[in-house]
């Protein structure tokens, strides 16, 4: 694997100590996805050796469909994430040849990339065999290369005995391309050009989607991002609007008041990438629990969101079969927490048995 210049690895390796906790105990935990935040006058190393006896793990990662809100106000790019019951896999295993094999190396780039970077971080007298298994289509708006990216980033650093945050993988993962932060826990709003943890929405409200795929593709680095920011600026106002939503709409639980931002959002958004059918669909709001219409803000996706508490998910399917056909509709989902998932195999140091497989969540 060639060398690839770029600031994620320098930025990581002059930022590699992380507050985390004063003990191996805490660090275990938050290595294994229990632990978010901890003291704020504690620092230990964050690659200290945190689960060193992991043999076999598969990390996961939400897809998401399109974003919550996305934009640029006073000068700071952002978006708030929309994670989905689909996920980017990243399987990885402990070999005896040291270094890094990613099968499928042709067909992930980007995620090549990343553990490029971040093995010029972390190493250890193993190796490690990665390949990924994807549920999320390219260039539609699924985040599919962050979650992949992310996945592959968590894998690796725990067969190398290591705990990786979400804040060192914007480093890594904006010093690629313009990132989703799905692997932050919960509903967050994130710089996506240059990373870093903006807000923290918490838990979503029981939201259902469906997802449909107006065609086409947009690759993220064909993106118009001057175009975007001029927009944003255009429609101020109504960006403030759909950020108060949005606040309320998470301290309140309120899944309308989330898809109204989602909306005015997705409304700022078609003077630049127009997408069909979003006229035609917000007309189904307010109605049999459809609460908005959400879109990916450089993809081709839309989203009928509903309030899974009151909603028919099949009926609402049907309503929107009627205005765009079935060969745009994509499926069914359910919003959910960002962050990654875990499903791991450790052997015991003392025996050198094998623990059961267990998952966990670090959301």
């Amino acid at each position: 694997m060639s060398s690839i210049p770029g600031r994620g690895a320098k930025l990581l390796a002059n930022r590699h100590k992380k507050i985390l906790s004063p003990g191996h105990e805490k660090i275990i935990i938050g290595a294994i996805g229990m632990v978010l935040e901890a003291p704020n006058n504690l620092e230990v190393d964050m690659y200290s050796p945190a689960f060193p006896s992991i043999n076999t793990v598969t990390a996961a990662v939400p897809g998401t469909c399109g974003e919550l809100v996305q934009g640029f106000v006073d000068g700071q790019d952002f978006l708030v994430t929309f994670p989905i019951d689909l996920f980017a896999k990243a399987h990885a295993s402990s070999v005896l040849s040291r270094g890094v094999m990613l099968r499928q190396n042709s067909q992930y780039e980007k995620v090549a990339r990343t553990l490029e970077q971040i093995s010029t971080i972390q190493s250890g007298q193993v190796g490690v065999d990665i390949s990924i298994e994807s549920a999320l289509p390219r260039e539609k708006g699924f985040a599919s290369s962050s979650a992949e990216m992310a996945a592959a980033a968590h894998a690796y650093s725990l067969i190398m005995g290591n705990a990786i945050l979400p804040a060192q993988l914007d480093l890594i993962l904006t010093s690629i391309e313009p990132t989703d932060g799905v692997y932050y826990p919960g509903i967050c709003s994130t710089d996506f050009i240059r990373g870093g943890l903006i807000r923290r929405y918490g838990a979503p409200p029981p939201i259902g989607v469906i997802i449909v795929d107006t065609g086409g593709r947009i690759a993220t680095h064909g993106v118009d991002r001057a175009a975007m920011r001029n927009n944003c600026s255009a429609f101020r106002a109504q960006f403030q609007e759909a950020l108060s939503a949005l606040n309320d709409g998470f301290l309140t639980q309120d899944p309308r008041l989330i898809g109204r931002a989602a909306t005015l959002s997705a409304e700022i958004n078609q003077h630049v990438y127009a997408k069909p059918f979003f006229s035609k669909l917000t007309r189904l709001i307010g109605t049999d629990g459809i609460v908005g219409i959400n879109c990916a803000h450089s993809g081709t996706l839309l989203g009928v969101m509903f309030d899974e508490s009151t909603a028919c998910p099949d009926y609402i399917e049907a309503k929107v079969i009627d205005i765009v056909g079935s060969r745009h509709i994509f499926g069914i989902h359910r919003m959910i927490g960002g962050g990654v998932r875990y499903e791991l195999s450790a052997a015991n140091d003392v025996t050198g048995r094998t623990h059961p497989r267990q998952r966990v969540c670090y959301a």
